[in-house]
């Protein structure tokens, strides 16, 4: 499916976009695609900046290698998503759901993860989040895996991000001391 295509028939008022593979593109860059159904869909690789996934169903959706910079995600189901190598910055998370996501290379440079769920996700491949907010989330129940070629200051791997009311349950998050 082109982006064109999703655009006009979502402009039309359908909202089941389930399953479908949508080609590389930057035509939906802004687009307000809230309460839209991309389950188990294929949108890797495009750009998607500024776009509006506000209460939209994105479960197990392949969003690899995808630019999601500033991009609307509250209240949206993203549990089993594949973010792998996919840029997050400025996004806001809050309020959605991301249990069992797949969370690897991914830059959160600025994300906003407040209230977010991100039970069983894969954080991995040298996590580094950079003035994340995470207020009343819950974070993963296992460990953030970080390589021996990873180097940044301190062992830290959360720099200037705001903690409040978040559940770390048994997760190693590769900071000593909270």
């Amino acid at each position: 499916m082109t982006a064109e295509e999703l655009l006009k028939r979502y402009a039309a008022g359908e909202r089941d976009f389930s399953r479908v593979e949508v080609q590389a593109s930057d035509e939906l860059v802004g687009a307000n695609l809230s309460g839209i159904n991309l389950s188990e869909s294929i949108l890797a690789e495009m750009i998607l900046e500024r776009v509006d996934f506000s209460d939209a169903n994105l479960r197990n959706t392949n969003f690899g290698q995808t630019g999601l910079e500033g991009a609307n995600l509250q209240r949206a189901d993203l549990s089993g998503v594949n973010l792998g190598h996919a840029n997050l910055d400025g996004a806001n998370l809050t309020d959605a759901r991301l249990i069992g996501a797949y969370i690897a290379s991914t830059s959160t440079i600025g994300v906003n993860f407040t209230r977010s769920n991100l039970t069983g996700a894969e954080i991995s491949d040298n996590p580094y989040f950079l003035q994340c907010i995470f207020s009343d989330t819950i974070m993963p129940d296992g460990d953030i895996a970080i390589d021996d070629s990873f180097e940044i200051g301190d062992s830290s791997y959360f720099v200037d991000c705001t903690f409040n009311n978040t559940f770390l349950s048994d997760a190693d998050i590769g900071v000593d001391d909270i």
